[in-house]
């Protein structure tokens, strides 16, 4: 009696088939993002020691999708410097939209939807 393994015929039906299996599993999206976190996880651990590396294999791909976390006073300083930026961003169309009104006999109505983007309205 011959095992199955032994017999060529079947361990080439099975090859193939392994093979046919593993192409339809490539093209699924939850393949290829799992491959694209180990992948970005090696590139990430490729120069550590290996001792790190050792102590990194249980928490493998823990947090790499996955945004920093922020402190409060980080938080504070990022909101900050976009509500600083949008001030200044408006304090200098303001003062354009003066400059405009008061050079042309323009509406401050008509300067200002002159001045805002047709998507804003």
């Amino acid at each position: 009696m011959v095992k199955k393994l032994q017999d060529g015929c079947f361990a080439d039906r099975n090859r193939l088939r392994a093979r046919q299996r593993y192409k339809r599993m490539r093209q699924t999206e939850k393949y290829k993002q799992q491959h694209r976190t180990a992948a970005r996880f090696r590139r990430r651990t490729g120069d550590l020691k290996p001792e790190l590396k050792l102590s990194l294999e249980n928490k493998k791909y823990v947090g790499l999708n996955k945004r920093r976390q922020l402190t409060a006073r980080q938080q504070y300083w990022l909101r900050r410097r976009r509500l600083l930026a949008v001030a200044q961003k408006r304090a200098q169309q303001q003062t354009m939209m003066q400059k405009m009104q008061s050079q042309s006999d323009v509406s401050t109505l008509d300067v200002q939807l002159f001045l805002t983007k047709p998507t804003d309205r």
